[in-house]
């Protein structure tokens, strides 16, 4: 991390992720689960993996900042990074069980974030949650807000191809 870069707030990462939050919410607007489980033609996964990696990687965040996560260890693993492509609907959750969650998340996630101080993104990261090998809580923040970013456009393309209007204007 960059010691002359300015320092990004709580109150300033919650902005953001509220951006991602909505952009999300607005591409899965009018998609049915059975729809989101529709593969891309040749490569890629479906609607319903990217929104459940997204979470799935929340619910990492969720307990970085001192919040608890709703889904299990299982769940989680399901939609977790190096987790198998959904091929079929077997072990999906449903679209609108993780749009509520999604939901739920947000609202734990302005909790976490309103609570961070610079003195705790300044923090080391605990070796058992940080996959990215960041340094820093603050870093780790930041990666995971991009990560989501880069999602949230992946459900926009999804969208189109499903044959959907974009809802993004």
């Amino acid at each position: 991390m960059n010691p002359q870069a300015p320092a990004v707030s709580g109150p300033s990462l919650v902005q953001l992720f509220e951006f991602a939050y909505n952009v999300i919410r607005a591409n899965l607007a009018g998609i049915s689960h059975e729809e989101s489980l529709i593969q891309p033609a040749r490569a890629g996964n479906c609607v319903n993996w990217v929104f459940g990696h997204v979470l799935a990687t929340r619910m990492h965040m969720l307990r970085l900042l001192g919040e608890t996560p709703p889904w299990t260890a299982e769940e989680i693993a399901r939609y977790d990074r190096g987790s198998e492509p959904m091929l079929d609907g077997k072990n999906a959750i449903s679209l609108e069980r993780m749009k509520s969650d999604f939901d739920v998340t947000q609202e734990r996630l302005r909790a976490g974030l309103a609570r961070l101080t610079p003195e705790r993104m300044a923090q080391p990261m605990p070796p058992n949650l940080n996959p990215l090998k960041v340094d820093s809580v603050g870093e780790m923040v930041g990666a995971l807000l991009f990560h989501e970013s880069y999602h949230s456009g992946q459900t926009g393309i999804l969208r189109r191809i499903l044959g959907k209007d974009g809802a993004i204007r």
